[in-house]
This record gives structure tokens, sequence and C-alpha cells, in this order.
């Protein structure tokens, strides 16, 4: 048994002398062809390593220098004739260092492109997304205004929290401003509060005065309050303050609002009739209105009763104080000038009215029904009701219940959220298209280098 095994041993170390007699120039050549080919991919790998490294930091900053440092320094490079460098080694130092940061600057330059043609495209989006978002309100608005049905006749009285006669000769501003935000806020605001808070012009407590050539100087109303507040108008010792300085009001109580007058407005409405309109509009969503106008009546449409000034009960219990001046027949307007040179035109007897309602069609009323803050409600013939409006300019403030306020707000942060949503998609749609962008491009600079490298050493 032994002998048989190792016969077969024998055999098979026999064989394998033989082969490797017979083939032993080419085991003796395979190690060298090894050694060889491991030689000759050692260039390749560095050349491909180098490419792919150099490929994939060409878009990574080399310094925390911004453009303008990296220029400053670019240029020193550009003063510093390298011919005068006479090492070599030191000459392809200097050599490299000036390409790196060549290359830095040119980075920078590209991604401060890059930044703002992005920055360009978010804000021609944002803006598109606001026009897109303003069209669809709006339609929406207009939507909403088909639905409404405005009846034939409407009246607020009963919704408003306070109705008052003003406590004081000229504070009908701020007894129609305490009424309105009464009722919105839901709480009891005092008159003298508002008077308080509302703005004053210079000439406040001052009669008005004439100049030695006769000219009539006074204050602006536009500033605020003008002359005394218990003074008299038919005197010239006290007058009024007008809409956009009495507006400051509700922002201060935190209530939206808009301001009208013919000269200029917040409604871009220019036509007075059309404007009325629009006011009694905003009553029956829901809106407040106080107006400016005539305090005096053509007695051909006087419906007051009572010759003496009456109390708030009285007023509320239906009692009307006539609107008479007997200088009604007379020039219904001014003209002074303020201290500076402006000229003011303005009604003789100019006076505050909160809006309540209409009688008729809204487009065309026949009637409107307002309350006096010195005399009561009154219903007046639309067209002593725009004459009276008129002669004061056709002032006006809308005053937007707190409630619509708040939804307005939700729909305008709705429609920022909106906005900010659609531009970080597509931000995130256009990322792999400008990294792509960036890759090629960089890619580019790499090949032009490596030509020119070869150029050189050719």
């Amino acid at each position: 048994m032994k002998n048989n095994l190792a016969i077969k041993l024998y055999k098979i170390e026999k064989y394998f002398f033989n082969f490797i007699m017979k083939h032993k120039l080419f085991l003796f050549l395979l190690p060298v062809i090894f050694i060889l080919i491991f030689l000759l991919s050692i260039p390749y790998y560095n050349f491909f390593y180098n490419k792919v490294s150099s490929f994939e930091d060409s878009t990574k900053s080399l310094t925390n220098f911004d453009l303008e440092e990296i220029e400053k320094i670019n240029n020193i490079f550009g003063q510093i004739d390298d011919s005068k460098i006479t090492d070599s080694n030191l000459k392809s130092v200097f050599s490299d260092l000036k390409k790196s940061f060549n290359r830095e600057e040119e980075r920078l330059v590209f991604e401060n492109k890059k930044i703002e043609e992005e920055n360009l495209k978010k804000l021609e989006f944002e803006k598109q997304e606001k026009q897109r978002l303003e069209a669809e309100n709006k339609k929406r608005e207009e939507e909403f205004e088909k639905s409404i049905i405005y009846p034939k006749e409407f009246d607020i009285t009963n919704k408003l929290a306070k109705l008052h006669i003003q406590e004081r000769n000229l504070s009908c501003e701020a007894a129609a401003t305490t009424d309105i935000l009464s009722t919105i806020l839901k709480t009891d605001i005092k008159e003298s509060d508002i008077l308080d808070k509302m703005l004053k012009d210079k000439t406040y407590g001052k009669a008005s005065y004439y100049t030695d050539d006769g000219k009539l100087i006074w204050g602006d109303p536009d500033n605020g309050f003008v002359g005394e507040m218990d003074g008299f108008q038919f005197k010239l010792t006290g007058y009024a303050i007008y809409e956009k300085p009495m507006s400051e009001i509700y922002k201060h109580y935190d209530v939206n609002f808009a301001t009208y007058n013919k000269f200029e407005n917040d409604l871009g409405i220019k036509d007075t009739k059309e404007a009325l309109s629009y006011l009694l509009k905003e009553l029956v969503k829901g809106n407040y209105v106080q107006m400016r106008g005539d305090y005096c009546t053509d007695q051909n449409f006087e419906d007051g009763n009572i010759d003496r000034k009456i109390s708030t009960q009285e007023a509320l219990s239906g009692m009307i104080q006539k609107n008479y001046c007997y200088s009604f027949n007379q020039e219904r307007r001014i003209t002074w000038y303020t201290e500076e040179g402006k000229k003011i035109e303005a009604a003789k007897q100019s006076h505050n009215f909160v809006l309540l309602g209409y009688i008729g069609d809204v487009e065309n009323p026949e009637k409107i029904i307002i309350w006096d803050t010195q005399t009561g409600k009154h219903i007046y013939p639309t067209a002593e009701w725009m004459r009276k409006w008129e002669l004061n300019d056709a002032r006006a403030i809308i005053v937007y219940d707190k409630k619509q306020e708040k939804l307005e707000n939700k729909e305008e942060e709705k429609n920022t959220e909106t906005i900010e949503t659609n531009v970080e998609n597509k931000e995130e749609n256009n990322k792999d298209e400008n990294t792509d962008k960036i890759i090629i491009e960089n890619k580019a600079k790499r090949n032009e280098e490596e030509v020119k490298v070869e150029d050189e050493k050719n």
C-alpha cells in the first residue's frame, strides 16, 4: 500500500519537473510581465487620479478670500516680473501659485455671476407668482362681488354699537371715529381718547389772521386739526382735520382703512358718483365709512324738526336737529394760505358724518342715510348729499371690520407662503441643472489649461 502511494507521488513530481523544464522560459518571464504592467500603470493612474481629483476640486474653494481681496492679490502678482526670478524651483512655485490664484478668481467670478443670475431668476419668478396670485385674487373678488345681492334699502344703524352727539364744538371727526371704533373693537372708546391721539397742525388752538396785504393765513388740515377745538368755523377760529391725518387714529388701533378724495385716493376711482356707489357697497360688505361734507343743508331738503341743539338721547329717540345756515346762499367755499405759502381751498363749514345706508339701487340710489355727529340721523336725496359731499372735495375714510382685516392678512400670508414654496421647488428643480453646468464648464477650463501646459512643454 505504501509502495503504491510512493510510486504515485514520484510520478506527480516527475510530471511537474518535466513541465517546468519544458516551459521554464515562460515561467521566468511571467513575474517580469506582471512587474512591467504594474510599472506602466503608475503614470496612467497618476494622470487619471489627478484629472479626477482636479476635476472634483475645481469647484471647491482654495482660500477664504472674497473676490475683491483675490483681485488685489492677482494685481500684485501681475506687477511682479517673474523673469527676474533666477531660481527655477522658486520660479515654478511662483508660477503655480499665480495660476492657483487666477483659478480662484475665475471660480469666485463664476460663482458670483451664478448667484446673481439665480437671484434675478428668483426675483422674476416671485414677480410672476405675485402677478398670478393677484390675478387669481382679483378673479375671486369679482366672483364674490357678483355673488353679493345688494338690497334696495340698507341701513346699519342697529349694527353700530355706539352713536352719539359730539361733545365739543368741532369734534365731529373724533365723534365719528369713536362710534366706528367702539363697534369694531367691541369696547367703549371715549371721544376724549381720540382727541388726545388726533394729529394737530402747528396752528392748533390758534385762530386765523390776515396779513397787511389782506391775505388770510391759517393752518393745513392735511397735517392735522387746524384752529381751536371749541372755536367756530364761520368766525375762522377753528376748522377741521382731513381724512389722511385722521386715519392715523385707525392705524394706532391696528384697524385697516382706505382714504378717498376726488384728487387722490386708495380706490383708483375718480368719478365721485361711482365712488359713492363703491362706499355704499362697502357698507353691505360689513365695513364702515365716515365722510366729510358741507354742514349746511339746502332748506328745500331739510328733514330736521328741531331748531335747538339736541342731546344724544334725543337723537337716538328720533329727534333731528335742523342743519340751517343763514349763509347758505352765500359763497360756500373759502381760500386761505399757510405760513409756508400753500394755498388751501375748502368748504366754509366742513363737517364729518357716518354713512349709514341708502334707499334704492346701490348703483344709483334715490336717498342717502347718514349720521350727523351734531344733529342726528338724516335721510337726504342723493343729489343734495352729493352737493354736500363734493363741496369739501368728496373726502372719506373706509374702515374695514377687524375680522375682515384678519382674513385679508391670512390671505396675504397664504399668498406669500405659496410664492416661497414655488420658488423653493423651482430652485430644487434647477439645482441639478446648475451643478451639471458647473462641472462641464470647469472641465472645459481644465482641458484648456492642460493644452496650454503641453504647448509650453513642446
